[in-house]
């Protein structure tokens, strides 16, 4: 992720990794079969993820 990514656009706080989202794609080729994962990292403020509980 590019420095420039990992402040949160709204209010500057770092990003911070709250899970990764995962997808899989089956290949099947003539006598194999292949599974091929995907996972891109999610990442959020701390300060915006706390407003949030707040408002709620």
């Amino acid at each position: 992720m590019a420095d420039s990514k990992k402040v949160c656009d709204c209010c500057q706080s770092p990003l911070h990794a709250i899970g990764v989202e995962t997808s899989e794609q089956i290949e099947i080729i003539p006598k194999q079969v292949k599974v091929l994962r995907h996972e891109r990292k999610k990442t959020r403020a701390v300060t915006v993820s706390s407003r949030v509980q707040a408002a709620k």
